[in-house]
């Protein structure tokens, strides 16, 4: 099969695929808690797995490549905002936006140098707008080529109603059913006797507007969130119900996201700059 992970190919590897294709995926998951029965890298896991077999499905006819994964981003919603770096479960790795933000430049700007056109983020988290989606417009602005850039959050833009249709809570959040069964599904370790049903209360969720003109590409809807206050005794939501999961249910849903994925990349094939 043709390769699509771009560390494992030599430079003139790359320089042949170049001729073939400008398609160049890079890849943002996350190390932060996902409560006592996902482990930390549940979200780097969950991308990086749509992104593979949705690109596998496309090797030999749209060849991208996949860049090696990001694996840190800024997760504020597990402190507070004023306090980024004191999330209340051990083992999340806070990364500030800026420092984030800069990093997926750089990785851009080096794609675009070499000769990659068509650069797609695939997003795993959802507090990575304030670093992802501001990347990716001023680096196309920057641009001297032309280029088009676009950041894709699998669990809004490809995921939210297939999460709907798939789970009995109809519905993804953080760690909850459908997370977890897509987790599952991905490869993660689920430690099945530790899940928990967190009590019905309140979230102290808030919808935030996002600071930053909406991309012009019709399929990459801007979708944010964010947390005024620590949250979430277990890491797990209230009012979800994490002990509904099931393989068979990330299955699905995994399954029907990495198709819509795939379709998108023979589109970006299609696409004339």
């Amino acid at each position: 099969m043709t390769e699509i992970f771009l560390d494992r190919m030599t430079w003139p590897e790359v320089k042949e695929r170049l001729s073939e294709s400008d398609i160049a995926i890079v890849v943002v998951g996350c190390t932060e808690q996902h409560g006592p029965h996902l482990p930390l890298g549940t979200d780097s896991f969950e991308v990086w797995e749509i992104t593979v077999r949705a690109a596998r499905k496309v090797a030999d006819e749209v060849k991208p490549v996949i860049a090696p994964l990001i694996p840190y981003g800024p997760n504020i919603g597990f402190g507070s905002w004023a306090q980024p770096f004191k999330c209340q479960q051990p083992g999340t790795i806070h990364v500030r936006a800026s420092v984030m933000k800069n990093l997926i430049k750089d990785v851009c700007r080096s794609l675009i140098y070499h000769g990659f056109r068509k650069i797609l983020v695939m997003d795993g988290c959802g507090w990575h707008y304030v670093a992802t989606d501001v990347a990716v417009k001023e680096v196309a602005e920057e641009s001297k080529e032309k280029v088009l850039l676009m950041c894709i959050r699998w669990h809004g833009e490809f995921g939210e109603d297939v999460c709907e249709k798939v789970t009995d809570s109809h519905e993804i959040s953080h760690a909850d059913e459908a997370e977890t069964s897509i987790a599952w599904a991905c490869g993660a370790e689920v430690r099945i006797d530790k899940m928990v049903k967190p009590p019905k209360q309140a979230s102290k969720f808030k919808t935030l507007k996002p600071r930053y003109p909406k991309p012009s590409y019709p399929r990459a809807i801007i979708a944010c969130g964010g947390s005024t206050k620590p949250m979430w005794e277990t890491g797990v939501p209230p009012g979800s119900d994490p002990t509904k999961a099931s393989k068979e249910k990330g299955e699905r849903i995994v399954e029907e996201i990495s198709n819509r994925l795939a379709d998108l990349l023979k589109e970006l094939k299609d696409r004339h700059l």
